[in-house]
């Protein structure tokens, strides 16, 4: 039984060392194979463990030295904590015990602006692979940042983005977005982008900066508008809405009226000032540009996620090597002599 638990710790070493998905040092575990036949211990150790293909089988397993095994248990233990694509480490973005933040991202992928209902942009962002952020070895929930007229982003108190001002939000990168100032102005710009995304082979990207991002809003949440010149009121746009109104056009001396369209508002992922929710309109919907998401509110804790995983992990290892050890010796002890 310990032959066959050592070889099920061998495969998955192989495996991670296959798809390179772990660190160097776990590669290097994957390699390494016991002394030479004929070595003890001491020249063993002097001469240092030699690399290269070792065999998997019964007989190479039973060559494998204790802290061969041990390696092996830790490439179970990093393959344990590795299927995260972003694990999310507050401690070392300088956060303490209890202190809670939000993370902003930008989608990878691209959808139209065609919908009234916000829940549509919550189920693309919720598309997105972001089950693939943890913390604590759960993943978060998110929402769109986005505009509607039956939701307004900074004032719906069933959206995410109406309290985004009221702690500390990151992108994936761990850099602060915003403290206080998610709602920006010209003179509080946000202090970083909020351009990191996760890609659709599971992997932290970041965008490039001139990627479009459909919000709907301006970069103080407040609605898009313009002054209907004609009817002597403002018209609004929204996620899946336009409006046209009547205005003269810019530099046009004879003042004349003519019908405008205003077009749904979009951002610019690489910007930090009003760009980032508001660097344009635009009047066809069927166009696709990304979306922000924002997670809900995470309170940081005392251990980060890799030790609490990695120590339950090691915990189970030793606990089923040292039963499948307990059974053996009883095994021997009531065998019959001989």
């Amino acid at each position: 039984m310990e032959k066959n638990y050592l070889l099920a710790l061998a495969r998955v070493a192989g495996l991670i060392a296959t798809a390179g998905n772990e660190n160097a040092a776990v590669l290097k575990c994957a390699q390494v194979r016991p002394p030479a036949a004929g070595l003890g211990p001491e020249s063993g150790r002097s001469r240092g463990l030699r690399r290269g293909k070792w065999s998997a089988g019964p007989a190479g397993l039973k060559k494998l030295r204790k802290s061969h095994a041990l390696c092996l248990i830790a490439v179970l233990a990093v393959s344990a904590v590795g299927h995260a694509a972003v694990v999310l480490d507050p401690l070392s973005w300088g956060l303490q015990p209890g202190d809670t933040f939000r993370v902003a991202i930008v989608t990878y992928g691209q959808t139209a602006a065609t919908s009234t209902d916000i829940s549509t942009y919550d189920g693309f962002v919720n598309g997105q692979n972001l089950n693939l952020i943890t913390y604590n070895g759960l993943s978060l929930t998110w929402q769109a940042i986005g505009q509607t007229s039956g939701s307004l982003a900074m004032t719906d108190s069933s959206r995410y983005s109406s309290q985004a001002n009221a702690t500390r939000i990151y992108n994936l990168a761990g850099q602060l977005v915003s403290n206080g100032h998610f709602w920006s102005s010209p003179s509080s710009p946000h202090t970083a982008n909020i351009d990191q995304s996760i890609n659709p082979s599971g992997n932290l990207q970041q965008v490039g900066g001139s990627t479009w991002v459909y919000t709907g809003f301006d970069y103080n949440g407040a609605v898009i508008s313009r002054f209907d010149e004609q009817a002597g009121t403002d018209v609004y746009s929204y996620l899946g809405q336009t409006a046209t109104y009547m205005a003269a056009n810019r530099g046009d001396p004879s003042g004349a009226l003519v019908s405008q369209t205003l077009g749904v508002s979009y951002g610019r992922a690489g910007a930090t000032a009003s760009g980032w929710a508001d660097a344009g309109e635009q009047t066809s919907l069927g166009t696709q540009y990304a979306m922000y998401g924002l997670s809900a509110l995470v309170t940081v804790t005392a251990v980060p996620e890799p030790i609490n995983v990695a120590l339950g992990v090691f915990g189970a290892v030793f606990t089923g090597v040292a039963v499948v050890r307990r059974r053996r010796a009883r095994k021997l002890s009531v065998a019959p002599s001989q």
